[in-house]
């Protein structure tokens, strides 16, 4: 099973968290959620269905970056869709990308 997040550190050289860091990180950032789903055979799950959201957080808009992101998704053949947002509060930018890809075993 591919080892998310591992891989997004590799491509993007970026720090990245499952779902969440457990201090403070210096922007930019990553963390993801991967929700998953098994099926199979009635012996072996031999198939896994992600539904992958990653989140980039960043103090201004960071094209560079999000295209290390999308070359790393491409890579891996993960169409996605980006929604970019403000966070007032935080003072930074999250842009969100969202996709959904099958594994197999």
């Amino acid at each position: 099973m591919t080892d998310i997040k591992t891989y997004l550190e590799t491509e993007t050289e970026l720090p990245v968290a499952d779902t969440a860091f457990d201090r403070p990180q210096k922007l930019p950032f990553v963390a993801f959620i991967d929700k998953t789903a098994q099926d199979g055979d009635d012996f072996h799950a031999r198939i896994v269905e992600h539904n992958l959201t990653v989140e980039f957080y960043a103090e201004r808009l960071d094209n560079e970056n999000e295209g290390k992101l999308e070359k790393a998704f491409e890579k891996m053949n993960w169409k996605f869709e980006k929604e970019r947002q403000w966070l007032p509060d935080e003072k930074m930018f999250e842009t969100i990308f969202t996709m959904n890809f099958i594994e197999k075993r």
